[in-house]
């Protein structure tokens, strides 16, 4: 899980936290098989990470 920072002016010594970030990912991927000594995979991956305000 990522982590980000984050903010927090109410305690002098400890001015940012570390927190844990949302992510949202996804794979799909599909293989043709042409005959049986020969294939082609395509694919696609993705990531969606929303950051921290800081």
């Amino acid at each position: 899980m990522p982590i980000g920072i984050e903010n927090n002016f109410a305690d002098s010594t400890t001015t940012v936290l570390g927190v844990a970030l949302p992510a949202l990912g996804g794979r799909a991927f599909l293989e043709h098989k042409w005959t049986n000594a020969w294939s082609s995979p395509m694919g696609y991956s993705g990531v969606r990470i929303y950051n921290s305000g800081a």
